[in-house]
């Protein structure tokens, strides 16, 4: 028989669309930005603290559209230190 998957992508497959506005951010990866793009993100991250009066939300592995695509551990690691990286710039906690 075919084995069952297993883990939090196996539960969800798509959540609501990402909102334009507000305080929730989906990224699908974050795996070694280049300078130009990290200081995009911490932009992006700047605005979505503003939005959520010092209070963002970052669901890793989720496309814009709301897909659950879901990263190996590895690029999960990599993609929180990213994230790390910005809350760092925005002196926020993570």
């Amino acid at each position: 028989g075919e084995e069952a998957p297993s883990g939090i992508g196996a539960l969800i497959d798509k959540i609501e669309s990402e909102p334009q506005e507000g305080n929730v951010e989906y990224k699908f990866m974050l795996v070694d930005p280049t300078e130009e793009r990290i200081q995009h993100l911490i932009t992006q991250m700047q605005w979505r603290l503003n939005e959520g009066n010092g209070e963002a939300f970052y669901a890793i592995g989720v496309e814009d559209d709301g897909t659950c695509t879901g990263l190996s551990e590895e690029q999960l690691v990599a993609s929180l230190n990213t994230v790390k990286r910005m809350a760092e710039a925005c002196s926020c906690d993570m």
